[in-house]
């Protein structure tokens, strides 16, 4: 079928081409027709959304009680994925006049950061989060948004996740029921996730394997905070996961943008939506569920009062998190968190970041708080 498409469309358009060049009307070949070719031969066919019933009662309820003490929520997660501040060391050095590398070290486990500072002492601070496709600075949508981040006045993070990109070497840390036990793994063997699962830190028993992941990030960004006004964080994929933990573990992020990156679980039975390790192999999941990690993301303060979480999806994402299961959640997360949590569903057939939907969000969270960009 999307061969005999595609035969139809290049027909069309060089008959399109033929036509104005013999009647001199030089027009060009209909690129619209040409930019659905492409979406017509990478695109995948629709895949069947996972079959679940939800009661949004009772998780409307669960999200009620938790505002009645939102910042007392957001504890009792710490003390589950965030290492207490003593067994972490932050450091920063400057790379050049406008760029400054920040690391944290847990256990045998460093990873860097890299911050790009706007000329002017910047008020605001954008944090961005890769995901599982390699070193950040790979990416072309990354490096415009850090490089339009910076002409706007705002300093910018970049970051990897656990033993991928900025963050590619070995590790090492405590595992077992016996005290004293470590594993150490080479590169190689630290990049799959899945490997973490054997932490165990018998000195405190009570903290999950996804400490190892967050609780680096977690301090590195709060070591930033002084002096912004504006605060955001935003991820593509695993980054997107990041990004959902990091809006829910600090209130002071004003918005988060979380990209192709997260579902409940739910979603998650279906074939074309498989899951890495982290993002369901916890036992956390079932204390502190996605629905209460984006209310604790998009809440904060005694009042809970809202600050936007945005998750935007790719339509026909070549990888996950796609239609239709992105505007099904669209629906849900209205009727569950009102304007607090904005859906945004995207034409692309990539696993990619638009950047002119980055760009619109910082335009309106801009406009919202009396600045101009």
């Amino acid at each position: 079928m999307k061969i005999g498409t595609a035969a139809i469309i290049l027909v069309l358009c060089g008959a399109s081409f033929t036509f104005g060049v013999i009647f001199r009307h030089k027009e060009l070949p209909p690129y619209g027709q040409l930019q659905e070719l492409v979406r017509t031969l990478k695109s995948k066919e629709t895949p069947k959304m996972a079959e679940f019933s939800l009661n949004t009662e009772a998780i409307s309820r669960s999200l009620g009680a938790m505002s009645a003490d939102i910042e007392a929520t957001r504890e009792a997660l710490k003390s589950r994925v965030i290492l207490p501040a003593d067994r972490v060391a932050v450091t920063s050095r400057d790379i050049d006049a406008g760029q400054v590398e920040i690391s944290a070290q847990i256990y045998g486990m460093k990873t860097r950061s890299i911050l790009a500072k706007a000329p002017q002492d910047a008020t605001c601070l954008r944090v961005y989060i890769q995901g599982h496709g390699r070193d950040p600075f790979d990416h072309a949508y990354h490096n415009s948004l850090r490089a339009r981040s910076v002409e706007q006045g705002c300093d910018f993070l970049s970051m990897s996740m656990l033993g991928l990109g900025l963050n590619k070497g070995p590790a090492e840390f405590p595992s077992g029921k016996y005290q004293g036990q470590t594993t150490s793994m080479d590169w190689r063997e630290a990049h799959r996730h899945g490997s973490f699962l054997l932490f165990r830190d018998q000195t405190l028993p009570e903290y999950d394997h996804l400490a190892l992941f967050l609780t680096p990030h977690y301090y590195k960004i709060r070591s930033l905070l002084d002096g912004y006004e504006d605060v955001s964080v935003m991820g593509i994929s695993g980054g997107g996961w990041y990004t959902v933990w990091m809006a829910a573990l600090i209130p002071e992020v004003d918005y988060s943008i979380v990209y192709a990156g997260s579902l409940p679980l739910v979603y998650r039975t279906s074939e074309a939506f498989f899951a890495d390790f982290e993002e369901i192999a916890s036992p956390v999941y079932f204390e502190f569920d996605y629905w209460q990690l984006y209310h604790l993301g998009s809440r904060r303060g005694e009042n809970a009062e809202e600050r936007v979480q945005y998750f935007v999806f790719n339509d026909r994402d070549d990888c996950c998190f796609m239609e239709p299961s992105a505007s099904h959640f669209a629906g849900i997360a209205r009727d569950l968190y009102g304007g607090a949590v904005k859906v945004i569903v995207d034409e692309s057939v990539t696993h990619e970041m638009d950047v002119d939907v980055i760009e619109a969000i910082w335009a309106e969270n801009a406009s919202s708080m009396g600045a101009s960009l």
